[in-house]
């Protein structure tokens, strides 16, 4: 997922995110993990968010064996983010193909910090 959507969506930045509703009202995915009709691509990232991010040093989690979190040098994919990273993520069994190829298929921007799921 991309950084500067997770800070806009949980509103660190002051008067970001008008779409809170929207999420808080979205459908949860049943265990099948269809597509939900609201995810972070759907996000508008404002103006606000880009700057904090901007500025964002370092992002890191306790946990490295669950979750790679790099900075973007380049416009890329996920999927190019893996592979340029040699990251060897363990997907779910009830994970599709199609829904497989859509998340390496998520556009990371240039000089976002892009959090990728490894378990």
């Amino acid at each position: 997922m991309s950084f500067n959507k997770l800070v806009e969506v949980l509103g660190i930045v002051d008067g970001t995110y008008e779409g809170e509703k929207e999420a808080e009202n979205a459908e949860i995915t049943d265990s099948e993990h269809t597509e939900a009709p609201f995810t972070l691509n759907d996000v508008e990232v404002s103006e606000a968010t880009r700057e904090f991010v901007a500025d964002v040093e370092k992002v890191e989690f306790s946990n490295l064996d669950l979750v790679w979190v790099g900075k973007a040098d380049e416009s890329t994919t996920v999927g190019g983010l893996k592979e340029a990273n040699e990251l060897e993520v363990k997907y779910i069994a009830e994970l599709t193909g199609e829904q497989s190829e859509a998340i390496n298929c998520t556009e990371v921007e240039s000089g976002d910090w892009a959090l990728i799921s490894l378990r």
